[in-house]
């Protein structure tokens, strides 16, 4: 199970062990762009709008965009990039994750009834009586 899905349920920035990586990630949307470039002499240039710093293009090693909820990051310390799932794995062999899912998630589908099909239908009538009582609203 990917760590994610214990992370997902929380909003706590990932911090390492390590403080030797500089990261970035994209939302699951991906609304923002995320562009980088890696140029020869080791510098990465990242950022979300085109052209936001000036260099020589033919000093590029490497370019591309993150796309949603994906992740990279720099190990500064052995002076490489780590693209997605290289961090995704990393980051989940820390701790046992699937292992506290298992023993501790609690699916809604094994504790919630369904809607009984005797349930009695609204009567519109009532309803809009109520609502006009109550001061309530189409958008209510």
């Amino acid at each position: 199970m990917p760590a994610s899905t214990n992370h997902g349920m929380d909003l706590q920035q990932w911090s390492s062990q390590m403080d030797v990586f500089v990261g970035a990630t994209l939302d699951r949307n991906g609304l923002r762009p995320a562009r980088y470039k890696l140029y020869e002499d080791g510098l990465m240039v990242f950022g979300s709008e085109a052209g936001m710093v000036e260099l020589d293009d033919r000093l590029i090693v490497s370019k591309g965009r993150l796309g949603p909820g994906k992740i990279m990051a720099i190990d500064t310390e052995e002076g490489r990039l780590m693209d997605n799932d290289e961090v995704k794995k990393q980051v989940a062999a820390q701790q046992p994750y699937g292992q506290w899912c298992d023993e501790h998630l609690v699916s809604l589908a094994d504790h919630a009834k369904p809607i009984e099909s005797s349930a009695k239908p609204i009567n519109i009538l009532d309803l809009t009586l109520q609502q006009i009582t109550l001061a309530g609203t189409v958008k209510n």
